[in-house]
């Protein structure tokens, strides 16, 4: 009877006759666009940047300046119109005035910009947004670069999260040790473009000269990363989507992270006016002016921006910490859409009453407390009997025979120590940081120098080390 009843009250989904995992999917797709909200909500403020972000009451200059709009436009009834419409269409670009009336419009004589008499139209709808004269717009530029970080970074999301339900396809999206086990030339031609193995030598040598050389190489290595390794990244992605996608992750939210920086200081000094455009005919004359006032951002509008800023760097850097367990171990990746951050090999969750009397409340004997990986793992544990008096117990445990048949195989080897930030990496292989000159992490000689200065033979390559690493670990 207890058996019937747990049938008829499974999990919610299964009795409205959804497939295994679609509910997961579903929410997955939804929550991973929703991840990037932060930095889409940069773009929206930046691209619908208008009048009101100006400080009216601070003009760079108190004259009225008044141009002369393109050729077509001069005997348009509105040239500011004419001017925007027949203007190059990249949207960063400011309006191409250059050419001074030949004489100050009657209709603004007398003016100042501290108070100009000017059409109402001139400051909404698309009039009023903000535009710079002869020069490129910054909020438009950045409101481009955001909607690309955002795009990259939900799209990375999604991707991996679809993945990491499939149990097939977990071990093959990359962590840190698979692609080093996987590409060993494309890991050493980025060890290599980093410097890091000559600023290890530098340091053990030459203290003073290294501590000179931190910052500079510190920014040239952001600066590498920015134009040389994230590009390549994203054609390697676009390449392999599924097993790029973790790595696309964790790079994607450094991006933002230095880009959001970047944003913020550039905003905090940023000189750039932008003008109020309006437009005046001369019938007399034969001529129409596109006539402007120029303001520089207001201090809330500044504060505003490095308060958004901040904000994707912090969304930012909590998206890098939560890859980083992924990147560490694949078996302890968690899905970055969902708020709760849980080992993707939790599931299915099973657990039965603690008096060992059979299924709890609501599940059948043999049935699975939660198999949706974007779903509560601790959901009923709230809902039975007991519950007043127990709490949940988390113990790591050793892999089942069917974990270990799909993990063995991108496992890499067993025998390893943990490196600089909880990374693995194998005892005394060729991962170890060798220097130019045969000299490794802790000062020795590296294993191929040292067979070589006893006579013992030549170097072994990577692939052979992998080779007999493999056979150990089967051996064993």
């Amino acid at each position: 009877r207890q058996s019937a009843a747990g049938q008829a009250s499974g999990m919610w989904a299964r009795r409205l006759g959804v497939p295994h995992l679609w509910p997961s999917r579903v929410k997955v797709f939804f929550l991973g666009l929703l991840t990037s909200l932060v930095i889409f909500s940069v773009f929206q403020y930046l691209h619908g940047a208008n009048v009101e972000y100006l400080d009216l009451s601070r003009p760079v200059s108190q004259e009225i300046v008044c141009r002369l709009p393109r050729e077509e436009c001069l005997s348009d009834q509105d040239p500011v119109r004419c001017t925007l419409l027949m203007e190059d269409r990249r949207i960063w670009r400011g309006m191409n005035l250059s050419n001074p009336c030949p004489m100050l419009p009657q209709s603004v004589g007398g003016q100042t910009c501290t108070n100009p008499i000017l059409p109402l139209a001139s400051i909404t709808g698309d009039f009023g947004s903000l535009r710079t004269v002869n020069g490129v717009n910054p909020f438009k530029l950045w409101s481009i670069l955001f909607l690309i970080l955002t795009s990259l970074l939900s799209l990375s999301i999604v991707i991996h999260d679809l993945a990491l339900l499939e149990e097939d396809l977990r071990p093959s999206i990359l962590s840190i040790p698979n692609m080093k086990y996987a590409t060993p030339c494309l890991w050493e031609w980025l060890s290599c473009l980093q410097c890091r193995r000559r600023m290890r030598v530098l340091q053990r040598r030459n203290k003073c000269l290294w501590t000179t050389l931190v910052p500079v190489w510190t920014v040239g290595h952001l600066l590498i990363f920015m134009v040389v390794m994230y590009p390549i990244a994203l054609l390697v992605y676009m390449i392999a989507p599924v097993r790029m996608s973790r790595i696309m992750v964790f790079l994607s939210a450094i991006l933002c992270i230095l880009w959001s920086i970047v944003f913020i200081v550039e905003t905090a000094v940023d000189t750039q006016p932008y003008a109020v455009l309006w437009g005046t005919t001369e019938p007399t004359r034969g001529f129409a002016c596109v006539c402007l006032c120029e303001f520089f951002l207001s201090r809330s509008v500044i504060l505003r921006v490095v308060v958004l800023g901040t904000g994707v760097c912090w969304n930012s850097f909590n998206l890098t910490l939560r890859a980083l367990k992924g990147l560490r171990r694949a078996q302890w990746a968690n899905m970055f859409s969902v708020l709760y951050a849980v080992p993707i090999e939790a599931f299915p969750v099973v657990w039965e009453r603690p008096s060992g009397t059979g299924p709890i409340r609501h599940r059948a004997e043999g049935e699975a407390v939660q198999s949706e990986p974007a779903f509560d793992p601790f959901c009923l544990m709230d809902e039975q009997p007991e519950s007043a008096w127990t709490r949940a117990s988390i113990n790591p445990v050793v892999w089942t025979e069917q974990q270990q048949f799909v993990w063995e195989p991108y496992a890499g080897t067993l025998d390893t120590e943990i490196g600089c930030c909880g990374f693995p990496r194998p005892v005394h292989s060729v991962w170890d940081g060798i220097g130019d000159d045969g000299i490794g992490d802790d000062g020795k000689l590296s294993g191929d120098d040292e067979h070589e200065h006893h006579g013992l033979g030549g170097s072994a390559s990577s692939a052979e080390v992998a080779s007999l690493e493999g056979g150990a670990r089967k051996a064993s």
